[in-house]
């Protein structure tokens, strides 16, 4: 059983961490916001992954833009980043009427009231984008809800997301065989079923699409839910207003393609969605994460040049599209 999150845990690592995130929450959501501009500096100033990881995907996201563009956006997107941090200490330890109090418009709505209603699962993707675990926690509220998750590398950490993800009453099952099988029981009982679709999957569980015109190793088991059990399917995010005014929850429905057994051409379609909604407000995505570093052949891609190659559609056997 997870620990409560407001309990703080008895490892040295995860009491920092509850000190650090629980002094977080008993500020005003505008204060943390701002004070994201200052926290951002180290990670402006001292070199890290998570530069380098956002500086190289947003030059090959946006070939577009001039020079001193990508550095604006690069700022922007590292600013939002930290805000994604520092925000988590508010959603997980406020209470409950406080935390759904900063949702100030859903759009789209009716398309997750007609999912709910309906007989068939609900799976709901949310990817790397805006306010992710306020997402979380609203769904959770909404049905009976069970997310799958990939677990952090520290214990201590993982014990803090689970007590504070699964407070609205949610289930969390990690990303692994026995979490897949407990996710699809729950979906088949009536749960609504959650993950970040736009996770890199571990080799051998996904296929290669585009994404942002490079090929993106994309996870195959959303696809394989949304067709295989026959799910109302729809993407959501929740997007951050300006001035600390609150959140815009957005769902949409997936490109239609998303349907079918062609588990390229539904990826595919996956990965349009995403970037649909990744566009409305570019900065809010989290470019931190290496979305393009596993590449065919068990080669890596390790973000320190720009020489990725653009997406080439998969050939048949005889050598033809």
């Amino acid at each position: 059983m997870s620990e409560s999150p407001d309990r703080p845990p008895r490892s040295a690592k995860s009491v920092v961490f509850y000190g650090i995130f629980k002094g977080l929450s008993l500020l005003p959501l505008w204060l943390i916001q701002g004070l994201a501009w200052v926290f951002v500096l180290p990670f402006l100033l001292i070199p890290s992954r998570h530069r380098r990881a956002t500086w190289v995907n947003l030059r090959l996201c946006f070939p577009e833009l001039s020079g001193m563009q990508h550095f604006r956006w690069f700022v922007l997107s590292m600013v939002e980043s930290v805000r994604g941090i520092m925000e988590m200490g508010y959603f997980w330890y406020r209470p409950r009427e406080r935390v759904l109090g900063l949702i100030q418009e859903v759009i789209g709505g009716e398309l997750l009231d007609k999912a709910l209603e309906s007989e068939h699962p609900v799976l709901i993707g949310a990817p790397h984008f805006g306010a992710w675990e306020l997402m979380c926690l609203y769904l959770s509220t909404r049905r009976q809800s069970t997310f799958i998750y990939r677990e952090p590398r520290d214990p201590a950490f993982e014990a803090l997301i689970r007590g504070a993800r699964e407070r609205f009453g949610a289930h969390l099952v990690r990303a692994n065989a026995r979490g897949v099988r407990a996710l699809i029981r729950h979906g088949r009982r009536g749960d609504l079923i959650g993950m970040m679709p736009d996770h890199q999957p571990r080799r051998g569980d996904g296929v290669y699409a585009p994404f942002f015109g490079y090929g993106a190793y994309t996870m195959t088991l959303f696809s394989k839910l949304a067709n295989k059990e026959h799910a109302r399917v729809l993407l959501g995010c929740a997007e951050r207003l300006p001035s600390g005014r609150g959140f815009r929850l957005r769902f949409v429905e997936p490109d239609r393609e998303i349907r079918g057994d062609d588990l390229v051409v539904s990826a595919t379609a996956l990965n349009r969605t995403i970037e649909s909604l990744v566009r409305r407000s570019p900065f809010q995505y989290e470019w931190t994460y290496k979305r393009f570093s596993m590449r065919p052949g068990g080669v890596d891609y390790h973000y320190d040049h720009l020489n990725l190659p653009r997406w080439e559609p998969p050939r048949t056997a005889d050598g033809e599209d």
